[in-house]
């Protein structure tokens, strides 16, 4: 699968590339249309990302009343929004579990934004994912702009709130039934606390839809094995 790809350049080298593959599977809509329209003569599929290959999602690690996981990715994000997103965690009162999935660059900007505190854990994810280290649980929802930030979260059941920087990630919380903030305008502190009260109001309703959302996932991700055989 290869994700959103916009400039001309990166546009030329994949054409090129292209005359060394025998098939492609694509994880998102546009990227699956950027390749129908450029007239590849190559089997194309829409599938979704390898992350949901052979994923146990059956692990609850949701509850109402846990905690709240935030990623955010740097960069991505303007002045005007990392002071909203600080006005709405100081709001909400409760525990902050920020995931750290490129330090030192995540753990920078979680110091900058937030000024971590007691309340406010930085969990280092590639331990978690290549260690195995347990993740302190649970959780209640996660406010996430990193796409893969979005799977695990979708993965552990926990529902989440996407602050979409990139199509990417619209087209994933799309299809997993999830709230999306689009940050293409300045985040604001009523879009957020907008989003989360939906999601407390409705919590089981989320989590169910989750689940499903990630079952036809699961299910579509197969199709990655299918062009392994080409």
């Amino acid at each position: 699968g290869i994700g959103p790809i916009h400039s001309e350049k990166r546009k030329e080298q994949l054409q090129k590339m292209m005359q060394y593959v025998s098939g492609v599977a694509l994880r998102d809509k546009e990227s699956f249309m950027f390749f129908h329209e450029s007239n590849l003569n190559l089997p194309i599929y829409q599938s979704s990302d390898l992350s949901f290959i052979n994923e146990d999602s059956s692990k609850g690690m949701a509850s109402k009343s846990g905690s709240i996981a935030i990623s955010i990715r740097p960069y991505a994000l303007d002045q005007a929004s990392q002071d909203a997103l600080r006005q709405f965690i100081n709001s909400i009162n409760k525990p902050i579990n920020c995931l750290d999935f490129q330090p030192p660059l995540d753990l920078n900007a979680y110091n900058s934004l937030l000024n971590t505190s007691e309340s406010t854990d930085v969990y280092n994810m590639i331990r978690h994912f290549v260690i195995g280290d347990p993740f302190p649980e649970p959780l209640s929802v996660l406010i996430g702009m990193r796409y893969h930030a979005c799977i695990w979260a979708s993965l552990n059941g926990v529902p989440f709130i996407a602050l979409a920087y990139d199509e990417k990630v619209t087209q994933l919380a799309n299809a997993l039934g999830q709230p999306v903030i689009d940050l293409s305008q300045p985040l604001t502190v009523a879009s957020l606390q907008s989003a989360w009260k939906d999601v407390l109001a409705n919590y089981d309703s989320y989590k169910e839809t989750l689940s499903k959302g990630v079952k036809q996932l699961q299910d579509l991700s197969e199709i990655n094995k299918k062009v392994l055989m080409i």
